[in-house]
C-alpha cells in the first residue's frame, strides 16, 4: 500500500471517529454555563432589555417597569450562605430608564417580590446586592410573597442541594394584569411562573408552576405542571440549549415524585 494511500485513509479514520464522538457522546449541562436561552416569543411584540449582571440575567420590561424574566444557576455550594440581607432597594445601573420605584411601592399594600431569591445569593455581597435591584422584584401580594412564593423558593434550595444545581426562570405574567401602583404605573401582574430543570443519574427533568398573585392555601403540588404549559401561558420559550429531543421530554412532562411532591 502506498504512502500517501495510508495517509489519506488514515485521515478518513480520524474524521469518522471525531463525528461519532460529537453525534454520540452523553449530553451534559455545563456546570458554569450562564447562557441565556429565554426569548420573546415572535408574536409578542414588546421588546425587553436584557441585562446581564454578574450572578443572574434578566429581561427587563420597560412597560411595565419590572422583570419579564430572570434566570441564573442555584448550585449545591452555594446555599446556606452566611451574607445578611441587606434590605435596600437600589436602582438597577444597567437599566436605560427609570428603576428606582420607592414611591411606586410606598403605601400600595404590594411587597417588593424578588424573583431572584436574596436567599439564593447569600453567598456573596455582590450578589446579595443584585438582588436588590429595582429590576429583581414584582408587586406581590404580601400573603403571597411571604407564604407560598416563600415555600416554593426554599424548596428550590433543597432541590438544589439534593441535585447539585438547579437552573431556574422566573417572572411575572403581563396576559392577566390586576391593576397599577404609583405615580409611574407599575403593572400588577395576576400571576407569576417559576421553571426549574435538574440534571441527575445522567437525566434531565423539568418542572413548571403558575400562581395567582394573592393568598394561596392549596399546596405546591396543585400548582406544578409541565413547562410547556408555562411557556404558552407567558408566551416565552426556555431551555433552548438542550437538544430538541431532550427539550421535548423535559418540558412536556412532570415527575411529582421525583420532586419530593406526591400527592398526599
Amino acid at each position: 500500500m502506498g504512502k500517501k494511500i495510508l495517509i489519506f485513509l488514515l485521515i478518513i479514520a480520524v474524521v469518522g471517529a471525531t463525528v461519532y464522538f460529537l453525534t454520540n457522546r452523553e449530553l451534559k449541562p455545563k456546570k458554569d454555563s450562564n447562557k441565556i436561552t429565554v426569548q420573546a416569543n415572535p408574536k409578542h411584540s414588546e421588546r425587553y432589555q436584557i441585562v446581564k449582571h454578574k450572578y443572574y440575567t434578566l429581561a427587563y420590561s420597560q412597560v411595565n417597569d419590572q422583570p419579564a424574566w430572570v434566570c441564573y444557576n442555584l448550585k449545591k455550594e452555594n446555599v446556606g450562605g452566611k451574607e445578611p440581607r441587606i434590605n435596600k432597594f437600589t436602582a438597577d445601573p444597567l437599566i436605560s430608564t427609570k428603576t428606582d420605584f420607592n414611591i411606586e411601592y410606598k403605601g400600595s399594600h404590594y411587597d417588593k417580590g424578588h424573583m431572584v431569591p436574596a436567599a439564593d445569593m447569600s453567598w456573596s455581597s455582590v450578589a446579595m446586592k443584585e438582588t436588590f435591584y429595582f429590576s429583581n422584584v414584582c408587586p406581590q401580594f404580601p400573603s403571597f410573597n411571604r407564604g407560598t412564593w416563600k415555600k416554593l423558593e426554599e424548596k428550590v434550595r433543597g432541590w438544589a442541594v439534593e441535585f447539585d444545581s438547579v437552573k431556574i426562570y422566573a417572572g411575572p405574567v403581563f396576559n392577566d394584569n390586576i391593576g397599577k401602583i404609583g405615580p409611574d404605573s407599575v403593572t400588577i401582574p395576576g400571576h407569576f411562573y417559576k421553571v426549574i430543570v435538574e440534571y441527575h443519574n445522567s437525566s434531565y427533568e423539568g418542572i413548571g408552576f403558575i400562581f395567582p398573585n394573592k393568598k394561596v392555601d392549596e399546596p405546591l403540588y396543585q400548582f406544578a405542571v409541565p413547562i410547556d404549559s408555562v411557556e404558552s401561558y407567558a408566551n416565552l420559550d426556555f431551555y433552548q440549549y438542550l437538544p430538541e429531543s431532550i427539550q421535548k421530554k423535559v418540558e412536556s412532562t412532570v415527575n411529582l415524585s421525583i420532586w419530593g411532591l406526591d400527592k398526599k
